[in-house]
């Protein structure tokens, strides 16, 4: 059989039957190796021996995807060796297309350095969570023009240097990254997929900032939302949002205090915004406050559909994972709270899906556990008598991301 049909028989098939088909001859074995190292992924143990075995140059040109994570290194020598072997390694890599770098601890100064410098490659994707190799390399990654998916920056504080912007990539189609960087965006920006990390005191201004500029072009906002202290009963926390930014709803300082999700959609304009996904993290405890907004006239009045039709008319999908869904607390309390919340969403806004976290059965299983809420075409709001049938999900949410894309 001709080397494509197997090359094409090969790409249905994970790593482990790759291997196993490898072993029954040298011919399968020759074609089996070259897909292996086209999509390669590292840990830290295996790094070194890796970039020893691209020596051989079939090895190096097969290479198009490249993950390597590594988590657990530790030790200020380990690291400038690992940075200064990694930027061997890419200079030998003329195929890469889809580079990520995680989980690398806090780099000294002898360890950051130009990891893309001298690189033959075409990036179209770029993963590093590692802010100080991603600005020492960032000369080098302008010149990559025809990147689509960029994560860097992770930051939500951090101002980068001056110079710095998403509009140098003109083919960028998502962009995960802080709130200083993404801020940056202008109307030359093309990216319709945005995922931002942010502090919850500014998260409203933030998105209200970048969709009055790309708004119009925006399909998919993922917030990753740091919160450090709860609303509930903490007079230092001012309202996110007031009429004098610019937003319609009166001065409900109970909506605006809200972390519901619908504060956040109450700030933007996206006129072609499908899906929109908040991740609530925080290292403190957390206590569950139930608001009902749907019951507040002036929130009703703020998701009006003839002021709703302005901002986000095509919303169709809305994921929350509030922090006090991902702390050990009674599951039943907390599932009633969810609930409630999706009530919220569907009574105020036209709907097609909501999903929260699912607390039920989540120690007896390895992946996240999800209730979708999901309504009929054409059917809108939250009808008692038949609410929308629930869908029991036990996978990461995250892959929804991955695989909606706009």
């Amino acid at each position: 059989m001709p080397v494509e049909i197997w090359k094409q028989v090969f790409s249905y098939l994970d790593r482990s039957d790759i291997l196993n088909i490898a072993r029954t001859s040298s011919y399968l074995g020759a074609i089996a190796e070259t897909e292996i190292y086209a999509n390669t992924r590292l840990t830290a143990k295996t790094f070194v021996l890796w970039t020893s075995a691209i020596h051989v140059p079939y090895r190096a040109e097969a290479v198009r995807k490249l993950h390597v994570s590594f988590e657990g290194m530790t030790g200020k020598r380990d690291l400038t060796y690992v940075t200064y072997r990694l930027a061997q390694a890419l200079r030998q890599l003329p195929n890469l297309e889809h580079l990520s770098i995680v989980n690398l601890p806090r780099l000294p100064k002898t360890a950051v350095r130009d990891i893309l410098r001298d690189c033959n490659f075409s990036l179209k994707s770029f993963f590093c969570d590692e802010d100080k190799l991603v600005l020492a390399s960032w000369n080098s990654l302008e010149t990559h023009s025809e990147i689509t998916e960029l994560r860097v920056l992770f930051d939500p504080t951090d101002e980068p240097p001056s110079g710095i912007s998403p509009d140098t990539f003109q083919h960028l189609r998502l962009l995960d990254t802080g709130a200083p960087f993404a801020s940056r965006a202008t109307t030359r920006s093309t990216f319709t997929n945005l995922s931002v990390h942010v502090l919850r005191a500014t998260a409203a201004r933030v998105l209200q900032r970048i969709t009055a500029v790309l708004g119009h072009q925006i399909c998919a906002i993922r917030v990753v939302r740091e919160i450090s202290v709860p609303h509930s009963g903490s007079p230092v926390i001012p309202p996110a949002l007031t009429p004098q930014d610019g937003v319609a709803g009166g001065t409900n300082t109970r909506f605006w205090e809200s972390d519901s999700p619908l504060m956040l959609l109450a700030a933007i304009r996206a006129p072609r915004l499908v899906l929109f996904e908040v991740r609530d993290n925080s290292n403190n405890q957390w206590t569950l406050d139930g608001e009902a907004l749907r019951d507040d006239p002036g929130v009703r009045d703020l998701f009006a559909p003839q002021v709703r039709e302005k901002r986000t008319p095509a919303l169709m999908v809305i994921i929350w994972r509030p922090v006090w869904a991902i702390t050990k607390r009674d599951r039943r309390l907390t599932r009633g709270f969810a609930v409630d919340c999706a009530r919220d969403f569907f009574t105020l806004m036209p709907l097609r899906q909501v999903a929260m976290p699912l607390i039920k059965d989540m120690p007896e299983r390895e992946a996240e556990g999800w209730t979708v809420w999901e309504n009929d075409a054409g059917t809108q709001g939250w009808n008692e008598a038949r609410p929308p049938r629930q869908l029991h999900l036990h996978a990461p949410i995250g892959t929804v991301w991955e695989t909606m894309k706009w």
